[in-house]
């Protein structure tokens, strides 16, 4: 365990889960907390692909020898992350209630979908349906145009995930002053309100006395210079020239490419001649023609061409790179934690794709340990759970 990071010393008991509990777990993993994955018996490998740093038992929360096990965990736990829907950890004996009173210190960190109190509760949902409910979905893509689908990241991991580690920090600086836990509700709807609050906000102006200004503050992809261009090469690159003096540089830089490449129209006229005046930016009438302007320009060269002639300017101008490129420049496929601290910085995660993975069960025997049982009682557990998990840790004693 590393020890010169911020959250060393803090123990958490995460319930398997898919995309953002499991997220919010891997971030406290990465800076230093000790996070156990509680699996079913018989999982073997986890499709959980947010499971580094963190170590996995796997008990059954049916039986009585399993849950002996997990409330000994939780009894010395500071964190406990709940990914079900609302009642299931009740069901097993493993709600707030029970578990704050057998560990008053415990910051208890639930993650639901929908709203708790809302009509949606309890139906099943995804990222698609909390992000549609946040009013945030209507707002991705050009105004009256079909939604764009942003993956899952908004709901499941800006909204959910972040959320929910954001709160349970915030739980433990407290409890450096009360000296008691609490219960931290994140529900991926109003996380994701939370998150959108620049743009949710904004939209509320442009409906009142605002309207005419927010016009200019558009960020859907509506702007002629704050949206994407296809190149020659039939790649892309990104335009985000909003302030008038960056719009303005912008201009001239495209201006001496295209003269110097010799890009001309359909109709043999020069590109160089035709570019827009940074004095018409703001004009709304003038905007589909410096959009048809614009496309013409960035079609005449190839994309990497383009980040040469945009490089090193402030022309708000850079190349959209395709996942694998982005690796190559980062030298890992593997995103490094954020933010970066100078004195008790996150672990480095290794580069290799498979030790992102986490099989079921691979540390019961040193879990089981740590709380103090012996090797015989660990034998015994044999008879009262699942019979292969617990065949395995036989065969490693």
């Amino acid at each position: 365990m590393w020890t010169n990071t911020p959250l060393s010393g803090i123990k958490v008991v995460e319930f398997a889960g898919l995309a953002p509990a499991p997220y919010a777990g891997m971030v406290l993993a990465d800076f230093g907390a000790d996070v156990i994955r509680i699996d079913r018996p018989g999982g073997g490998h986890s499709n959980d692909i947010l499971a580094r740093g963190k170590r996995s038992i796997s008990v059954s929360a049916k039986s009585k020898a399993g849950r002996n096990i997990i409330t000994r965990l939780i009894e010395r736990a500071d964190v406990l992350i709940d990914p079900f829907r609302p009642g299931v950890l009740e069901k097993l004996g493993f709600g707030p209630d029970e578990m704050m009173k057998l560990n008053p210190r415990l910051v208890y960190a639930r993650m639901y979908g929908f709203e708790a109190n809302s009509k949606y509760a309890d139906m099943a949902g995804h990222d698609i349906n909390y992000s549609a409910l946040s009013g945030v979905l209507s707002l991705l893509g050009p105004n009256g145009t079909k939604p764009n689908i942003p993956l899952n990241i908004l709901a499941d991991f800006a909204g959910g995930g972040i959320m929910c580690a954001m709160g349970i920090l915030l739980a433990l600086m407290e409890r450096t002053q009360s000296k008691k836990g609490q219960v931290v509700n994140t529900d991926m709807v109003s996380g994701l309100r939370y998150i959108a609050s620049f743009s949710l906000i904004m939209k509320a102006a442009t409906e009142g006395f605002l309207r005419k200004e927010a016009d200019l503050l558009v960020l859907d992809g509506s702007l002629p210079y704050y949206t994407v261009y296809q190149t020659k090469d039939s790649k892309w690159v990104s335009v985000g020239a909003l302030e008038n003096r960056f719009y303005a540089i912008f201009l001239a830089t495209l201006q001496k490419a295209l003269q110097a490449s010799g890009a001309k129209d359909e109709a043999g006229q020069p590109l160089h001649t035709r570019v827009p005046r940074a004095s018409d930016q703001y004009i709304k009438a003038n905007w589909p023609a410096m959009r048809s302007f614009f496309e013409k320009a960035f079609a005449s060269q190839t994309r990497d061409e383009w980040e040469h002639v945009f490089l090193n300017t402030d022309s708000c101008v850079a190349p959209v790179l395709e996942p694998g490129e982005a690796h190559a420049q980062k030298g890992t496929a593997i995103p490094h934690p954020a933010p970066h601290l100078s004195r008790t910085p996150a672990k480095v995660p290794t580069s290799k794709l498979q030790q992102q993975l986490l099989a079921a069960g691979d540390h019961t025997i040193s879990v089981l340990r740590e709380l103090g049982l012996s090797e015989k009682e660990i034998l015994a557990l044999k008879d009262n759970a699942d019979i292969e998990v617990f065949e395995r840790v036989k065969s490693k004693l």
